[in-house]
C-alpha cells in the first residue's frame, strides 16, 4: 500500500467507527434521557423540554369521548402516568386522578409543594415563600424543580428536603421549569429573563 491508499483506508475505517459511536451515543442518550415509553403524556407539555408534541396523530374529526367535571376551572395542563392515569389540578383545591399511579407533585396557592399518594393522601409537603402556580419538573435523579412567587427556583429532593434554590429577579408565575438532555434547567421570570 502506498501512503495515499493507507490514508484512504484509515479515513474509511475511521468514518465507520464514528458512525457506530454516533449510533451508540444516540441509543444511550435515548435510554438515559427518554421519557417513560408507556406513558403518552408524563408531565406538563409532554416532556422535560415541554415541547407539547405528541407521537400520536390527532383525530380527523374531533368528537368528545368523555369528560370529568371539576367543581371549578382547571388552569393546569394534565399529566398522564405510566399506567394511563390522568392527573389534573383544579381551582377547587382538588387534584383529580382518573385511575391510580405513583407520587404526584403539585404546587398550591398556600405556598406549598405537595407530594400526594395514589389514594389522595398527602405524603409530605415543602414550604416556599410564595404561591406555586408553575408545574413541577422531575429530573432523572428524582429532584423536583418548581418556581415560586417568592422569586425562587427550588430544587427539592424526593424526600422533601431542600437541595438548593436560586433567586431570580422577579416572581416565577406559570413558567414551569424545563430540563434539557444535559440536565440544564430553564425557567422564565417576570423580570423578562430566562
Amino acid at each position: 500500500m502506498n501512503k495515499l491508499q493507507t490514508v484512504l483506508y484509515l479515513v474509511k475505517n475511521l468514518a465507520k467507527a464514528m458512525i457506530i459511536v454516533l449510533i451508540l451515543i444516540t441509543i444511550f442518550t435515548n435510554f438515559i434521557y427518554g421519557q417513560p415509553a408507556n406513558s403518552p403524556w408524563p408531565m406538563y407539555h409532554h416532556d422535560l423540554q415541554h415541547t407539547g408534541r405528541s407521537i400520536y396523530k390527532g383525530p380527523e374529526e374531533p368528537n368528545m369521548k368523555w369528560s370529568v367535571s371539576a367543581h371549578n376551572w382547571i388552569q393546569s395542563s394534565a399529566a398522564i402516568g405510566l399506567d394511563g392515569t390522568i392527573y389534573v389540578g383544579s381551582s377547587d383545591y382538588h387534584l383529580y386522578a382518573i385511575n391510580s399511579d405513583g407520587t404526584i407533585y403539585i404546587g398550591a396557592d398556600d405556598d406549598q409543594l405537595y407530594a400526594i399518594s395514589p389514594d389522595g393522601k398527602i405524603k409530605r409537603s415543602f414550604s416556599t415563600g410564595g404561591n406555586i402556580v408553575s408545574c413541577p419538573a422531575i429530573g432523572l435523579d428524582g429532584t423536583i424543580y418548581v418556581g415560586s412567587f417568592d422569586h425562587k427556583l427550588y430544587a427539592i429532593n424526593s424526600d422533601g428536603s431542600l437541595q438548593w434554590n436560586y433567586t431570580t429577579g422577579s416572581l416565577i408565575w406559570g413558567s414551569s421549569p424545563a430540563i434539557d438532555a444535559n440536565g440544564t434547567i430553564y425557567v422564565g421570570s417576570f423580570d423578562n429573563k430566562l
